[in-house]
């Protein structure tokens, strides 16, 4: 009698494994989206101004080069003007930079590109995407167009690898702009600072490898809610270009994301010397104004303008006053909170 009911128990527990196992395969299959193919995506968003470029750069830690690397770019202004060199978000890219390019390329020359992993770059290799290998991918790609010294702004991690820049290589950055920028220790969705960067780390990780694979159209836009404090802006080709551009064919399996919490960058900030202009979105929920306040204002010499209709991406949610304030900030005039 014993033996059948624990025959019975065994079978019970194998069948509510097999559903188990059933359930999760049909969540998989549920959320599951394929990749994208680069000539699809090339169809629908590689158009004048885009073009590629060919670059060698530091691609690992370990300090191996690589090469071959096609780099997605757009380069408009006069070509003699002085140059701003600008780097997008984490899972963003060069395309955020529209609104400012044109009001502004009439006077200076914007260059903008796609990060490895994102956009129409894409991934070659096993790339290091820390902020200090992403400094020498944007020094590669200066020397390509021949800019020996230019100004750098970066939104989020873009922020992040143009800090790191200004404090590599000084001579090259006359001044720096960083719009709601990694760095700072991130203080988002109630975190209190308590976490360890470890718990946090394994936490991206994990992030990360789900989203290479399972990565439903509504979980991106949820994400856009959540960065954009002008909800008018999040729209279905807003929504479209993200999701479809983190599925092309080698960035979804490229996921070692900079961590923007990066103790060094926090530790140096007074290295940089370049003049600074630092524009911060005051609903920003990614980088909360109290949490990266402190520590930009130790950059010698900033100016930090909060722009009170934006979160994390002023460029786009507040493109006349925050390209207004860069106009100046190129032209030499003093920038004011006005």
């Amino acid at each position: 009698m014993k033996t059948q009911n624990s025959n019975g128990r065994t079978v019970k527990l194998i069948g509510v494994a097999f559903l188990a196992m059933l359930a999760l395969l049909g969540c998989y299959y549920a959320l599951f989206v394929a990749a994208i193919p680069r000539a699809e995506l090339e169809a629908q968003y590689f158009r004048p101004p885009s073009r590629y470029i060919d670059i060698c750069y530091q691609a690992t830690a370990q300090g191996s080069q690589l090469c071959g690397v096609q780099v997605h770019i757009r380069d408009t202004g006069p070509r003699d003007a002085p140059a701003l060199l600008l780097l997008h978000a984490s899972n963003a890219s060069l395309f955020t930079w529209d609104a400012w390019r044109s009001r502004l390329d009439d006077r200076y020359r914007i260059v903008a590109m796609d990060f490895p992993g994102h956009g129409l770059t894409g991934a070659a290799g096993e790339q290091d995407l820390s902020e200090v290998a992403l400094a020498d991918f944007v020094r590669a790609v200066a020397d390509k167009l021949h800019l020996q010294q230019f100004v750098l702004g970066g939104n989020s991690l873009g922020g992040a690898v143009a800090a790191h820049f200004a404090i590599l290589y000084p001579q090259r950055v006359s001044g720096l702009i960083l719009v709601d920028s990694g760095g700072p220790k991130p203080i988002a969705n109630g975190d209190t600072g308590t976490e360890s960067n470890i718990m946090r780390l394994l936490r991206a990780q994990i992030r990360d490898t789900l989203m290479a694979w399972i990565a439903p159209r509504f979980l991106v836009a949820k994400y856009l809610h959540f960065e954009y404090y002008r909800q008018d802006l999040i729209t279905s080709a807003l929504v479209d270009r993200v999701w479809q551009f983190n599925r092309m064919d080698g960035n979804r399996t490229l996921r070692r994301r900079a961590i923007l919490n990066d103790p060094w960058i926090r530790k140096y900030p007074d290295r940089i010397r370049a003049r600074t202009l630092i524009i911060w979105g005051a609903h920003d929920r990614v980088f909360p104004l109290r949490g990266a306040q402190s520590f930009f204002q130790s950059i010698p010499g900033a100016k930090v303008v909060v722009l009170p209709d934006a979160g994390h991406h002023p460029q786009e949610e507040s493109p006349d006053r925050s390209a207004a304030l860069v106009r100046a900030f190129l032209g030499g005039t003093p920038v004011t909170n006005r």
